[in-house]
């Protein structure tokens, strides 16, 4: 690109150079290039989060600059970040995931397990005060499936889980951190098992240009749902 050519001058030229694109959340971005003369800077640059020149609801979030020939001038380009028109709407990921678990969690566990006192015996059972086979319904707890078990040696299990996010954008940082902690019920429709329900185990944001990105997810239960009494 041809600089201009300037004598004496003192302050900022504003080329016709802006390029516009949206990102993936719907967020509108402006890159816009400066030329300000070099005994100007640093002081000549537009500071951090100040609006864009035409689109208040834009402002810059980050910058870039190259010296440019005979040291005249630094090339700045700015990038604003906002919306020009509209607010984006709120975005929204499923992540689902297995994890190991116990097999005496699992909820089908009685069924393949049975009782202590089963007969056949599909398992083994130990009394606790003395760590010897019992048949004892009352004190019994699992050790191992029986030998001969087509479960033998089966310890754990893999349970189904899942993370819903959410994605949104305003004008100002939440105001409080809502449920975190909590069983909560996700915007956005997230597909959910009977039984299961969700707890929102983050909620955080930052700042890019004149909007603040604010980040929630939530965990999927099990198939029994989080425990009310302490998730309530």
């Amino acid at each position: 690109m041809r600089l201009p050519k300037v004598s004496g001058e003192n302050s900022t030229i504003l080329l016709a150079e802006e390029s516009f694109k949206i990102d993936r959340f719907g967020l509108d971005m402006i890159t816009r290039v400066e030329m300000v003369p070099y005994n100007l800077f640093p002081s000549g640059l537009r500071s951090k989060h100040s609006v864009h020149p035409r689109f208040s609801t834009m402002a810059v979030s980050s910058m870039n600059g190259d010296k440019q020939e005979h040291g005249q001038f630094t090339k700045i380009t700015y990038t604003y970040e906002g919306w020009i028109r509209d607010k984006p709407d709120p975005t929204y990921e499923m992540k689902g995931s297995t994890n190991d678990e116990s097999i005496v969690t699992n909820i089908n566990f009685r069924t393949v397990a049975g009782y202590p006192n089963s007969s056949p015996p599909l398992a083994i059972w130990l009394d606790p005060e003395d760590g010897k086979p019992t048949k004892n319904n009352a004190k019994g707890v699992f050790k191992e499936f029986v030998p001969d078990s087509a479960k033998k040696g089966m310890e754990i299990y893999k349970n189904a889980g899942a993370t819903w996010n959410e994605t949104s954008f305003d004008s100002k940082p939440p105001a409080d951190l809502g449920n975190l902690g909590k069983i909560d019920t996700p915007k956005g429709n997230p597909p959910t098992q009977s039984g299961r329900n969700w707890l929102l185990i983050d909620c955080s944001f930052r700042r890019r240009g004149y909007v603040y990105e604010i980040t929630k997810q939530w965990l999927l239960s099990g198939r029994n749902g989080w425990d009310v009494d302490i998730y309530g």
